[in-house]
């Protein structure tokens, strides 16, 4: 069972106008959709979210090295303007922030509208797709899942999914509820401190050792000068500035 569900991309997109259109403009529709609500609530209908352009920035942010990097609030303003154009989108001003709605967002989020072309694809191209359409990353994970069923998991392996579980979660609840569990490199992340601070590394510390990390973030986090984390790349990258920044605030006081 995959936690945060799915949206869908239908293959058609590679023929529309973005298809064309410049990096980022592609990067912030993709991620509308992903934020857009799946079901309506009090606040927003089915394909609406309310978003700033800060949490746009936020969002699609990168780092390279230490260095973070982020769209300009430029890009937001084009890529908006672009996508209304497009009749893709409509934005709305509310006091919460702006109201966007995705436009045909139930006829291309109904897996029903794709079940057609579904059978009569594996039927025209089932044998070609066997042949030449594979992509290798299905075959590692493939490959993957088959040696894991293969290894009986052991008690240590279930402690340590159960405390990586406990990081996204105290990472959602308070630091960044927009961290994408999914994300295949939080889950490879997540391997890599595992291994550094419960196994061969011998770093020590424990898992607890990242949890006091990231309450020392969100206890001081009205503080300009204490490391920000929004994710376990954070967290494996800042983590020795966090221990330096909570050693000098205990020796101010």
């Amino acid at each position: 069972m995959i936690k945060g569900g799915y949206y869908i991309k239908a293959r058609c997109i590679q023929n529309s106008e973005i298809s064309k259109a410049p990096p980022y403009i592609r990067e912030i529709w993709d991620w509308i959709l992903k934020e857009c609500n799946h079901k309506d609530t009090n606040i927003c209908k089915r394909g609406q979210t309310i978003r700033s352009f800060n949490d746009i920035i936020e969002g699609l942010s990168w780092y390279v090295g230490w260095r973070k990097n982020t769209y300009k609030k430029d890009h937001c303003e084009k890529a908006m303007k672009w996508l209304k154009k497009a009749t893709m989108i409509d934005t709305t001003k509310t006091t919460r922030g702006m109201l966007i709605t995705v436009l045909n967002y139930d006829k291309y989020q109904d897996p029903k509208n794709y079940e057609s072309d579904n059978e009569d694809n594996s039927k025209a191209t089932g044998e070609q797709q066997n042949l030449h359409t594979i992509n290798k990353n299905d075959k590692n994970e493939k490959n993957d899942n088959n040696k894991e069923r293969d290894t009986p998991e052991t008690e240590e392996d279930k402690l340590v999914k159960t405390r990586i579980q406990e990081l996204f979660n105290y990472i959602h609840d308070h630091l960044n509820p927009n961290i994408d569990y999914g994300d295949f490199k939080q889950r490879s992340v997540a391997k890599s401190l595992a291994k550094r601070y419960m196994g061969d590394e011998g770093m020590g510390g424990g898992f607890d050792y990242l949890m006091d990390a990231c309450e020392i973030v969100f206890t001081n986090k009205e503080d300009p000068f204490c490391p920000r984390i929004y994710n376990l790349y954070d967290l494996k990258e800042k983590i020795e500035k966090i221990k330096d920044y909570y050693n000098r605030i205990n020796t101010k006081e």
